[in-house]
């Protein structure tokens, strides 16, 4: 009897472990990049990882001045995806000339918060109700109230009519995650950053949206993508779909599309010096937002973990984390 058990345990393993090599092998195509500095002296470096939309996110790091510093980076990137990993420490010897600033910028690409730039109501509408004999005034009228928007409403970028070029937009949030940090000579400083972020394409990458940057990508094979559902009776016969009772409705996406979220994890630090931070993010869909402005002279250490999520990946989208091979 135990013997059986036993034959029967070794089977399910080698079964387990063929699935699992199948998955293994089946790897999101990109690049991996792996990168280890111990530097002493007179430092000038900048590195940009990414592109801000079509890896999702767009990483901007500077190290300038005198000092010691070692760097360890891990970086993962691939269509519409990446993942960094830094660890960056940092001191400022006494006799240094000056102190040493590491800068650390992270640009995400998803669509912000955004409000209407100027007044608008459809023209051809009201002339069609100037056409059927209503006053000029009163068909105006009712058309702003109806179908028209005030410079100043909030709307969400993804709105048919953002999307098309109708209606200009100003976004409420610069869609950024920064930190600088200058250590004075004697001390020391430490910049430890986890981050992911995924940005898949949707319907206003046609239109060249892109608040003042057309970021088009190469492709545009729909289970790559997301989009509005025709058939909902919202996006077809609707001017306000992103309303409470139907912001949800109207969108779809493909079983390759990547998703659209941020999540980081970070610890900065200094111990004497001067840290500035700026956070400055939203997502339209629930209107949610997070916005800080600091400044700090002297000691700060700051750790902090966030994640926000817009759309999720389809149920085909390339893993980049070993453990959702399985």
């Amino acid at each position: 009897m135990h013997k059986k058990h036993y034959l029967l345990l070794i089977v399910v393993i080698l079964t387990a472990l063929a699935t699992a090599g199948s998955a293994l092998a089946e790897r999101a195509p990109g690049i991996e990049y792996k990168a280890d500095y111990d530097v002493k002296g007179k430092v000038d470096f900048e590195r940009v990882s990414g592109h801000q939309c079509h890896t999702g996110a767009q990483k901007t790091q500077t190290i300038e001045g005198y000092g010691n510093f070692t760097k360890s980076d891990e970086i993962t990137i691939s269509r519409n995806v990446i993942i960094h990993k830094d660890r960056t420490d940092w001191e400022v010897p006494p006799d240094a000339i000056d102190g040493l600033i590491v800068t650390t910028v992270i640009d995400l690409c998803a669509r912000p918060i955004s409000e209407v730039a100027q007044d608008y109501a459809p023209a051809d509408l009201v002339y069609s109700f100037v056409e059927k004999g209503v006053d000029p005034e009163v068909a105006a009228e009712y058309v702003y109230e109806t179908y028209g928007f005030e410079e100043g409403e909030i709307i969400n970028p993804y709105h048919p009519l953002v999307v098309d070029g109708t209606l200009k937009i100003d976004p409420k949030t610069e869609q950024v995650w920064a930190s600088q940090m200058e250590t004075v000579p004697g001390h020391s400083g430490a910049y430890h950053e986890d981050f992911r972020a995924a940005y898949g394409p949707g319907p206003y990458e046609e239109a060249g949206i892109g608040f003042g940057n057309d970021n088009h990508l190469p492709f545009d094979e729909d289970e790559f993508m997301w989009w509005f559902d025709e058939k909902s009776d919202e996006q077809v016969t609707g001017l306000r779909w992103w309303d409470d009772e139907t912001r949800r409705k109207g969108i779809d996406y493909g079983d390759r599309y990547v998703g659209n979220y941020f999540d980081i994890d970070q610890y900065a630090m200094t111990t004497s010096g001067e840290m500035r931070r700026l956070i400055s993010i939203s997502e339209p869909f629930e209107n949610r937002f997070l916005e800080e402005a600091y400044r700090v002279e002297g000691m700060s250490e700051v750790k902090e973990v966030f994640s926000v999520e817009v759309l999720p990946p389809g149920p085909d989208a390339f893993p980049l984390e070993w453990y959702k091979l399985f």
